[in-house]
């Protein structure tokens, strides 16, 4: 439903209801028309729920969670709550719809709390209790579907539960086009762009974005429904402009559209797409002060579980990787549990940091796996095949290096997923360049080279020589002999607290973390020769 005056119709047809006190109309006006009147007047739709008298809302206990929800909406300038939070009583009424949509009222409750096993619990279970009702009773709330099925891939794709997320999405985007949900017709489609973009499916995250209103910004600035219910598909074109190397076009998206406070589902993923363009923009530390204060005004579950966690801690990798602080961005990586295909990209991320402080025995152990697990995920095989390429040249193992990365140069073209060649430092990309024969730049591999040269931001280059004092380096050595903090102090004629102050030096300089590391520092860049 497109049309604006067709929308405006359905909204005064509501009122029209409210004001003849004919709640049967009511009901089912909302429960046909929710996204649309949602689009065309939120304020109407909200007045016609809340005007329920309560023994409707007693029948049909489902209007509370929609009182709930239509609250939530960032609209006018109304209080509402930071959260949405269900607090309809269980069990009011055996209807599959109300028993749907108290589930998943409850789901998207515990998501937003980060209670995300709870929240999958409920989702398994409304699947379960829909899967089990009869045709006619599916039929019956079929305009319902779209939302419910839209709100419960929220939910797996918050769990990390992509595949499962798709199915969702996928189901809701169906269901859209039958019912005549425009809000949900594009809104999934969003999604499941998204989702394609993120595994470098490019060609499948295109098909999907035909079908959502072009992201370009507009001449006025966009109203509450396009940050919101739009925001997947501008999150995926702008993270397709990074990917291309377009970092002022994705700069744009992201300012125009991607407003934490209107899309607060996608808090993280915005911050993460903010810390992939700080290597260009040259802003990591405030991108780094913006995520702090996120997580800070954040429940502490939401922040340490699931597809949120995630995105945050790369993000803080990639923004510590260039400041060249790969201790820190080890740190943020710490901790971090996952299943495929998300840990894919947290291996990704350490095999940098790897890459950073030239350990390329510790990058081999990461990259070989993944080119034998990760083959959906496009984006993943790219990176470890560009990583892998340099392992091998730093190897003495130019063939095979040039292959590997002819290899990747054929994916990344074929997805141009160009960023992938610059998770390397540009001295590693121009040596690896030189091993391609001169035929195979022939055709798209040598724009697509140049374009990178010209464009990318490439792994920082850090400096192998670490300006160690003379003291620092006799603590070094001591502690690199196996000596104690103590055994220390007693050789070098030192307090206890003295070491600890130079070892913090030392392990701030050398981009370390413990003994361990320091150690293997010391080996891989020679400092005690």
């Amino acid at each position: 439903m497109s049309d604006p005056s067709e929308r405006s119709a359905i909204s005064q047809e509501l009122q029209d209801a409210v004001s003849r006190a004919d709640w049967d109309a009511v009901q089912t006006i909302v429960e046909r028309n929710w996204s649309a009147l949602i689009i065309a007047d939120p304020a109407v739709i909200r007045d016609a729920v809340a005007a329920l008298p309560d023994a409707v809302v007693a029948a049909n206990p489902r209007w509370i969670s929609a009182q709930n929800y239509l609250s939530y909406l960032p609209v006018g300038d109304a209080p509402r709550p930071l959260r949405f939070r269900d607090t309809a009583p269980p069990g009011l009424s055996s209807a599959l719809i109300d028993v749907l949509v108290e589930l998943t009222s409850r789901a998207a409750a515990a998501r937003v709390a980060g209670r995300l096993d709870r929240a999958v619990r409920w989702v398994d279970e409304a699947r379960d209790a829909l899967g089990d009702a009869t045709d006619e009773a599916v039929v019956e709330m079929q305009y319902s579907l779209p939302d419910l099925h839209s709100q419960w891939g929220k939910v797996r794709e918050a769990a990390g539960q992509s595949t499962e997320a798709f199915r969702e999405y996928q189901d809701a985007h169906d269901l859209a086009a039958v019912t005549g949900n425009e809000l949900i017709y594009q809104s999934s489609a969003g999604s499941l762009a998204w989702l394609h973009t993120i595994a470098g499916q490019t060609a499948e995250a295109e098909a999907w974005l035909d079908r959502v209103p072009r992201g370009d910004p507009p001449a006025e600035a966009p109203d509450w429904t396009s940050k919101r219910y739009g925001i997947t598909a501008h999150l995926s074109r702008a993270l397709g402009h990074i990917d291309r190397l377009e970092y002022d076009e994705a700069r744009e998206v992201l300012d125009v559209y991607a407003d934490v406070a209107k899309a607060p589902d996608y808090w993280a993923i915005i911050l993460y797409l903010r810390a992939r363009l700080a290597r260009h923009t040259g802003d990591a530390w405030r991108v780094l002060t913006q995520i702090d204060s996120a997580v800070q005004s954040r429940p502490p579950e939401l922040t340490a579980n699931g597809i949120s966690a995630h995105f945050v801690a790369v993000a803080r990798a990639e923004l510590y990787i260039e400041l060249e602080q790969p201790a820190r961005a080890r740190q943020a990586l710490g901790g971090q549990r996952s299943t495929p295909p998300s840990t894919y990209y947290l291996q990704l991320e350490q095999a940098k940091i790897d890459m950073l402080t030239g350990d390329l025995q510790a990058v081999t152990r990461i990259v070989e796996p993944l080119l034998t697990v990760a083959t959906s995920a496009q984006r993943v095989i790219a990176e470890a095949l560009v990583l892998h390429s340099v392992t091998q040249l730093r190897g003495g193992w130019e063939r095979e290096a040039g292959e590997a990365f002819q290899q990747a140069l054929a994916l990344i073209e074929s997805a141009r997923l160009y960023s992938a060649l610059t998770v390397i430092r540009r001295g590693d990309f121009d040596a690896l360049v030189a091993l391609v024969p001169a035929g195979a730049l022939a055709g798209a591999a040598g724009p697509a080279l140049d374009r990178v040269r010209e464009r990318g931001s490439f792994l920082p280059e850090m400096d192998s020589t670490v300006p160690l004092s003379p003291r620092e380096r006799s603590v070094l050595a001591e502690l690199v002999s196996g000596a104690s903090v103590a055994e220390i102090a007693n050789r070098l004629f030192v307090s206890q607290n003295t070491v600890k102050s130079q070892l913090r030096s030392v392990y701030r300089k050398l981009g370390v973390a413990n003994r361990a590391e320091a150690e293997q520092a010391v080996g891989r860049l020679g400092l005690l020769d």
